[in-house]
């Protein structure tokens, strides 16, 4: 099925009254100094209007910033590009859905000027898993734990009945632990549909505008407290080779299934695949299961699977004796 996608992302479209879906009248060819005067104005607009960190992102011991969103709505606003979105809905089936979206962007006078295609998955990691911790069957909470003595309590400190159960207790060790496949994934396919449509975003804005040699997209939806902090890097303001406008004609890749992992997922924005990374290591590193963990940490289950949450864990493990790995 395909959808008219208009993300909750602050992507304005362009009003289909006002595009012609008959072959768009012809963009007269740039002369050199166009192309000069364009390439000026983006980096004159790079280094006056857009913020690292917030307009694009440099991760240590990567070549080039990526452009975030921000950075692509504000490149199309200053070039005045109306963006269009298209969305596949491919079922995968019992729930899981691919998105694949083409975004199209136009001139104020209807002229096509270029596209870009992004996909995502809820088979992605981030939305595919989730933590499962052990509940009590008296009370219903994520509040038990294993006792030192041998056995199993429902912990009245964090708000639980304070049963005990021997070891072996069915009830408790037949349970699922750690990570399991997320039994709400349709929570996440509004999440997924946006994402897609930010992916296709960047892509053709990146396209369109020939800025591949400033940018690339390879992390555009990376966590941005991975770059907030970072050392600011500037974006070198070398020439592009020019070129006519045309239209990206290369199919994104559909997202792949991955294999099993240890993601931090949750409500809201999900923990990123680094964080979920630097979490796995530090639990080994420090020898405690991760309810515990975020137990010790003084967070709420929900609030440690979110970006913000997820940090906050990093930032405890890393205090725990041992050290940082």
């Amino acid at each position: 099925m395909t959808e008219n996608a208009t993300p909750e992302t602050g992507m304005v479209p362009a009003s289909p009254q006002n595009l012609q879906a008959s072959t768009p009248a012809p963009i007269m060819e740039m002369t050199v100094d166009d192309v000069v005067k364009q390439l000026a104005k983006i980096d004159d607009l790079v280094k006056r209007v857009m913020v690292d960190g917030v307009h694009y992102g440099t991760i240590p011991g990567t070549k080039k910033p990526t452009l975030l969103q921000p950075g692509a709505q504000t490149l199309n606003l200053a070039f005045r590009l109306l963006p269009r979105f298209e969305t596949q809905v491919v079922e995968l089936g019992n729930g899981p859905r691919d998105y694949r979206t083409t975004c199209t962007l136009w001139n104020p006078m209807g002229q096509f000027m270029g596209s870009g295609e992004g996909s995502c998955s809820t088979m992605e990691k981030k939305y595919r898993w989730r933590m499962a911790e052990l509940t009590c069957p008296a009370c219903g909470k994520t509040t038990v734990r294993k006792s030192r003595d041998g056995g199993w309590y429902c912990w009245a400190k964090l708000g639980g009945c304070a049963a005990t159960w021997p070891d072996g207790a069915a009830e408790i060790e037949k349970q699922e632990r750690g990570m399991v496949e997320n039994p709400d994934i349709a929570d996440v396919w509004n999440t997924c549909k946006k994402m897609s449509c930010k992916r296709a975003l960047v892509a053709a804005t990146i396209n369109v505008l020939a800025v591949s040699d400033k940018f690339t997209q390879d992390m555009e939806d990376m966590d941005p407290a991975a770059v907030a902090g970072t050392a600011k890097t500037e974006v070198k303001a070398e020439p592009v080779k020019a070129g006519p406008v045309v239209d990206a004609t290369a199919k994104a890749e559909p997202a792949q299934a991955v294999r099993p992992a240890q993601p931090v997922n949750g409500n809201g924005e999900p923990a990123t695949d680094a964080q979920v990374g630097k979490i796995d290591r530090e639990l080994a590193r420090v020898g405690m299961e991760a309810s515990d963990a975020i137990q010790g940490a003084g967070l709420s289950g929900e609030y440690a699977h979110t970006k913000k949450g997820a940090s906050e864990l990093i930032g405890w493990l890393l205090k725990q004796p041992g050290g940082a790995s």
